[in-house]
């Protein structure tokens, strides 16, 4: 399959939010959004919504920002993000999309010194407690 770099591709993709960081779930969708009362679509005008680790990325309109002192990134814009993964990330099914959410979840809720727990921050072996 070709990889398209021109347009944003809608699917389900495995991406990494940080350099060594662990593999993060990440959904493209091009749909009407969901009403805030109901959760049901409404008849408005299609966009592309963002689900990273199975939470919805809300496209507030802004763009990225950087510190004007340490030229450092404080602020990721939602297309910059959409983009990225467009065109970083790897296309995975479904299943796998699902898979690397439920495992999130798990190590949120039961082994908070995984690495998959804390997707923003790199992988560190000397964290993980051992398993025996």
């Amino acid at each position: 399959m070709i990889r398209r770099t021109d347009q944003i591709v809608p699917g389900w993709y495995e991406t990494k939010l940080v350099k060594g960081g662990p593999l993060v779930g990440a959904r493209i969708a091009f749909m009407p959004p969901d009403d805030p009362i109901t959760g049901e679509p409404m008849d408005r005008s299609y966009r592309y919504r963002l689900w990273i680790g199975g939470r919805e990325i809300i496209d507030d309109g802004q763009p990225t920002q950087r510190d004007p002192e340490t030229n450092k990134i404080v602020r990721v814009g939602f297309l910059d993000r959409l983009w990225n993964i467009a065109l970083t990330g790897n296309p995975v099914e479904e299943h796998r999309y699902h898979h690397l959410v439920a495992v999130h979840e798990w190590e949120v809720e039961h082994r908070p010194d995984l690495p998959a727990a804390s997707p923003r921050a790199a992988v560190e072996l000397s964290r993980i407690k051992p398993l025996f």
